[in-house]
């Protein structure tokens, strides 16, 4: 399949776009992450795949997302972690989250910033070392992130309080922004996201915006409500609004609440590109948009599975890649269906910035390259193991003999068009294997059969020789990694070197 980008220069995908009459330096580089925001969950996915489910309809109401995956690329095989603070870590360090030396290089903050760039966090970290990392450290020869407003940890409530407060810094000088009440978070980060961008400075910038929507608690703004369902909030007040929000609403109310926070991040996100064309910043930038596992509330049509485990709902995402070079070459709005990771991300990004191929450790490769290849890549390979959970979390419970409850341990190897799960493949050598390869796909046959062009379809089961097989193989996986491959994901790193020895 022939997918190179008429207009777009072989210089723009390493840092230099060809604007219409000039030529312009270093791209701003925006990457936005959206947490537990699911496949089904955007309407330009939708699209590509007929039929659809009982879920919130959350993709009725994202035109600008709509817009800038049908002006740039689709990955449509696009992977994170099942859940968000490895996922996270994938996306700052540009590499596996199961890998020993994560911490031992600099991250996608301080890379560009040696490159010259402004960089920002905007949003949510998760997990104690990575918080350190991104917005404890203000040192200006090791810190990430030049400015930001942050929040640690895995959720929180969306409705601010006055006197509220969240550490934030400018130019690494810590400030504290205080809320004054009636505050809708994703508008705060929203605010914040805007005021950096316009700052005005010669210096390239980079954002990276970590949205806490849609994840729970299912709390929209009172505004979107009213807009999005007026026949059922348009004559109640903020207050009234507000109160209608919890798990013991009826379901019609919790699906409106999530499909106003998605129309919330994706208004967020047009109020972000509208700024950069006020500025004269469009032409230049570079738009990554991402989420950090599938939906736990929302869609992940048309893939089985959500947030927590392994079958591709869980792990497979969106992912959009817009610049105005793509939205005006022959061929916007493309379709990739290359395996991608949010490990990408990095040398994607450093590559753009510094029009180098990219030199530090990376599972990812330059994505832009990628896509404007003759051919799809051969040969990539994504792992993930994750800790153990709670059986019952994760949905796998009619894929196993084991009492509702029991905690296993799961791995997940994806290599080109075929894919692993290992349940119960612990490190004694016992296991439960399974095989099953994507898609995983639930839905109508249309849809079934169009996502299974890039995949075979899925529920193989292993005999007991073959899946002793698979696991010597997995573990060789392990065994020979340079980098210090783990069989299982722990976020610290003095837990990653022991784990290591």
């Amino acid at each position: 399949m022939k997918i190179i980008l008429a207009l777009v220069s072989t210089c723009f995908f390493y840092g230099q776009v060809q604007a219409a009459d000039s030529t312009v330096g270093q791209p701003n580089i925006i990457v936005v992450m959206a947490d537990d925001l699911g496949f089904g969950d955007i309407g330009a996915y939708r699209a590509l795949y007929p039929g659809g489910d009982a879920k919130p309809d959350a993709f009725r109401f994202t035109p600008h997302l709509d817009r800038l995956a049908k002006q740039g690329v689709r990955c449509t095989r696009a992977y994170a972690c099942s859940w968000c603070a490895p996922s996270r870590l994938m996306l700052l360090s540009g590499q596996w989250a199961n890998r020993a030396e994560i911490y031992d290089h600099p991250w996608i903050g301080k890379q560009l910033r040696d490159a010259g760039y402004r960089t920002c966090l905007v949003g949510k970290s998760h997990g104690v070392a990575p918080t350190q990392r991104v917005f404890h450290n203000t040192d200006a020869k090791t810190a990430e992130f030049s400015d930001g407003l942050f929040f640690n940890g895995g959720a929180r409530g969306y409705y601010l309080n006055a006197g509220e407060t969240f550490p934030g810094r400018h130019s690494l000088t810590p400030f504290t922004f205080t809320a004054q009440g009636g505050e809708h978070l994703t508008d705060v980060f929203t605010d914040h996201a805007d005021r950096f961008i316009r700052e005005k400075t010669d210096t390239p910038f980079f954002l990276y915006l970590a949205y806490t929507a849609p994840h729970e608690p299912l709390q929209a703004a009172p505004a979107d409500l009213r807009k999005l369902f007026p026949d059922r909030f348009a004559n109640m007040t903020d207050d009234q609004i507000r109160a209608t929000a919890g798990r013991n609403a009826a379901a019609e109310i919790q699906h409106a609440h999530y499909a106003a926070m998605v129309h919330g991040l994706d208004r967020g996100i047009g109020r972000l590109m509208a700024t950069l064309e006020e500025l004269g910043l469009a032409e230049n930038t570079l738009v990554m948009i991402t989420s950090d596992n599938g939906a736990q509330h929302g869609s992940n049509f048309p893939l089985s599975g959500h947030k927590w485990d392994d079958l591709e709902g869980g792990i497979r995402v969106p992912f959009i890649i817009w610049s105005h070079a793509i939205a005006n070459s022959d061929r916007p709005g493309l379709v990739y269906d290359g395996l991608v990771s949010l490990a990408d991300i990095v040398p994607t990004a450093v590559t753009s910035a510094t029009g180098m191929v990219y030199q530090n450790e990376t599972d990812g490769i330059d994505l832009l390259s990628a896509i404007a290849a003759d051919s799809l890549p051969t040969g990539r390979q994504y792992y993930w193991a994750n800790a153990e959970y709670t059986m019952h979390l994760s949905g796998l419970d009619h894929f196993s003999s084991n009492p509702v409850g029991e905690r296993l341990f799961q791995c997940v190897l994806i290599r080109d068009r075929e894919k692993v799960i290992l349940w119960n493949a612990n490190q004694s050598g016992e296991t439960g294997a399974v095989y099953s390869t994507t898609p995983d796909v639930v839905g109508d046959e249309k849809a079934s059969s169009k996502l299974a062009e890039s995949t075979p379809v899925a529920g193989n089961y292993l005999d007991a020789r073959q899946a002793k097989d698979l696991l010597s193989e997995m573990r060789e996986l392990v065994r020979s990694s340079n980098g210090g491959l783990l069989p299982e994901w722990n976020g610290t790193p003095e837990k990653l070197r022991e784990a290591a020895r």
